[in-house]
């Protein structure tokens, strides 16, 4: 079985290079990865990973400042890789291409027409059917759907979505965790033993849907000795606004914020330092770092949106809703219950059980077959 496995953009590494490494080790399945050189995001994969990338499409547009200058070059620059790519399947006739992302549904759906009429499967996933902070779908993708032989959702959110407002069925394969290897690079024995004082951690991109605003309310209207350390990549805006929200609060004392890109082993570093993660979102599919929460058993306070309690065992997790007094008592709760070691390390085992990629990988391998 020969699979062509396909994203124009490869912003999403941490996924797509352990799962070619993971199904390279299947002997029924012969796989090629086409992507690009985005260095910014892929240099620690290409060394880590033992895999080949053909770098089909071009690394330079994310590069280019202007946003809409990058639309354009990459509007007109993907027809040129796609023909390329077109080449090399009517040489190799692959059984499958499966899409991780759509890069500009307009040309990939006639790429795609193209592949179906040389009765080749075409397999998408949907990570995000609606992409973070905004409301609809780009033009064509829905038709693109529908040509589709199977439709992969990542969460049960995603697949009840495409099924209620589309009418779309769809495979719900789980993300599961993938961070193997990362996670190796932080070695020390996981315990839940507390410290004196109380940590607890909000890590990763920092953006308005984020729900930081209600944390730092939250955290405002907390009476005891806390540290919340938020620690992620954010605009020069939004940083300046936060840090005005943080003074106005007269919680300076209380918050140590780092406008910063994480690497993993920092990452996991300061997670295991933590007593407890939060996750306030106000809008989510689901969260790649709830996975390392997860694996270093660390409870969480997350909030009832998108499918993220997909990706908890309850036991471990207090999931409230959106808004800043349901944030502020979810802390509390955790609180009382960490220094009452209420969490136990069983729960965690159990759920990084059910998350196991090798899990993933398995339930894909099924799905090629049951197209082929």
């Amino acid at each position: 079985m020969k699979i062509f496995f396909i994203d124009p953009n490869n912003m999403t590494p941490q996924y797509t290079y352990p799962y070619v490494e993971n199904l390279q080790k299947n002997i029924n399945i012969e796989i090629r990865f086409f992507s690009t050189n985005y260095s910014k995001f892929t240099d620690y994969y290409d060394k880590s990973y033992n895999i080949y990338v053909t770098y089909i499409f071009s690394s330079k547009i994310a590069s280019i400042k202007s946003l809409s200058l990058r639309k354009l070059v990459k509007f007109f620059s993907l027809p040129i890789h796609y023909l390329q790519l077109l080449q090399i399947i009517l040489k190799e006739k692959p059984d499958i291409v499966h899409f991780n992302w759509l890069a500009v549904p307009i040309l990939d759906n006639i790429f795609i027409k193209i592949i179906k009429n040389l009765k080749i499967k075409v397999v998408i996933n949907v990570h995000n059917l609606i992409q973070h902070e905004k409301s609809k779908l780009r033009p064509l993708e829905l038709k693109i759907f529908l040509n589709a032989d199977k439709i992969v959702s990542l969460s049960r959110f995603t697949q009840k979505i495409l099924l209620d407002n589309f009418g779309l069925e769809s495979v719900h394969i789980p993300h599961g965790n993938c961070y193997k290897k990362e996670l190796k690079l932080f070695d020390k024995k996981n315990t839940l033993s507390h410290n004196e004082d109380f940590n607890l951690i909000f890590v990763g991109g920092i953006r308005p849907y984020k729900g930081i605003e209600l944390l730092l309310q939250a955290i405002s209207r907390l009476d005891y000795e806390i540290n919340l350390k938020i620690l992620g990549k954010a605009s020069l805006v939004y940083e300046k606004y936060l840090r005005l929200i943080i003074k106005n609060l007269r919680i300076l004392n209380k918050i140590n914020f780092q406008n910063k890109f994480v690497y993993y082993e920092e990452l996991i570093e300061k997670i295991n330092k933590c007593d407890l993660g939060i996750l306030p979102y106000q809008e989510a599919t689901q969260s790649g770092v709830i996975y390392f929460f997860n694996s270093l058993k660390k409870p969480l306070v997350i909030t009832d949106v998108g499918g993220l309690k997909e990706q908890i065992n309850p036991k471990t997790c207090e999931i409230v809703k959106p808004d800043t007094i349901s944030i502020k008592n979810g802390i509390q709760k955790a609180y009382d219950k960490i220094f009452q070691n209420k969490y136990q390390l069983k729960d965690f085992d159990e759920i990084n059980n059910e998350q196991n990629f090798s899990n993933t990988i398995q339930k894909f391998y099924e799905l090629y077959r049951s197209i082929t």
